[in-house]
């Protein structure tokens, strides 16, 4: 890397900054809250000239990559900042973005882990999460919860948070056996969101699974589809291959082909993928958190060569 020329580009797009002794942190205006008053001319993001990593020290805003913060606020210099200074020089990133902000929690939204003294209709839904094989500590990590609103009636709430704590997403499912209609999710194009960013390390290997139900039974870096495919446009997509992380793909049993087309989509890029593949038709969400592990451990490095085996497996 070229570090005057990562230090030309980082002042062309944030203006001015401050670089320290070290030359490791340059420091900047934040594009998030200069445009206060009080703000106006201090220069509190903080940019690691070395890998990229953000922080502002006014409003908390963070990141892993600069690319991210480039989307939201600077999107017309996120070419130059790929060619130049990504690992993945040819990966060409349009997701939209949508606001975080504009999400929001069904109406009257309530965590079941805060909940002292349960209601009949509250020990009902703890009761549904317990039944799946969670504990009180999965209640609080996860923060499940119910809504008043009528539409999500006898409806366990599963809210995500983007990299930076804001709800960005929200599934809901049904514990009412007779009730055909099992999922209801937020009205958000799913590519747009990484579900529970908040909770992962990009740097470290990150395990993939279907649907939020299967990513509660998952270690814990790890993130969902919210299905059983993958867009290279998709921004869960687009964050693992610049950040060159190293993947786990869990799928379950009937989407072992899907698994195998993720897989070779993410090699184009050389990304290291790990695939799992199934011998039951017991699906991740239905395992114990001990029977997921188990099963981690049985994971094979994807290659050309296992691609071929694997298709020849199916026919």
């Amino acid at each position: 890397m070229n570090l005057s020329s990562k230090i030309i580009f980082i002042k062309k797009v944030f203006g001015i900054g401050d670089i320290d002794n070290g030359r490791l942190n340059i420091s900047v205006k934040c594009p998030n809250c200069s445009n206060r008053e009080n703000q106006i001319f201090k220069k509190k993001l903080v940019i690691r000239l070395d890998n990229n990593v953000y922080h502002c020290w006014v409003c908390g805003i963070k990141g892993r990559n600069l690319a991210t913060l480039l989307k939201k606020y600077k999107k017309e210099h996120l070419k130059e900042y790929l060619t130049k200074f990504s690992k993945q020089k040819n990966f060409n990133i349009n997701v939209k973005i949508d606001d975080v902000n504009d999400v929001e929690l069904p109406q009257g939204f309530k965590l079941l882990s805060n909940i002292q003294y349960p209601s009949n209709y509250e020990r009902h839904a703890i009761k549904y999460i317990y039944s799946r094989g969670l504990s009180h500590r999965d209640l609080w990590y996860f923060k499940f919860g119910i809504s008043a609103d009528k539409k999500y009636y006898k409806r366990i709430i599963m809210p995500s948070f983007s990299e930076d704590g804001k709800i960005n997403y929200f599934v809901t499912r049904t514990w009412d056996k007779n009730n055909i209609i099992k999922y209801i999710n937020c009205p958000i194009n799913k590519q747009n969101i990484v579900f529970n960013d908040v909770n992962i390390n990009w740097n470290n290997e990150l395990t993939i699974v279907e649907g939020p139900f299967d990513l509660v039974k998952a270690t814990q870096n790890s993130t969902c589809l919210l299905g059983s495919s993958l867009s290279e446009q998709s921004m869960l997509f687009q964050k693992i291959v610049q950040n060159n992380t190293n993947i786990n793909l869990m799928l379950d049993k009937d989407a072992n082909k899907k698994m195998f087309n993720i897989a070779n989509k993410f090699i184009k890029y050389n990304v290291n993928v790990n695939v799992v593949t199934l011998q039951s038709d017991k699906d991740p969400g239905d395992m114990s958190k001990k029977e997921f592990i188990d099963y981690l451990d049985t994971k094979v490095l994807w290659s050309k060569h296992q691609n071929i085996m694997q298709t020849i497996d199916l026919i």
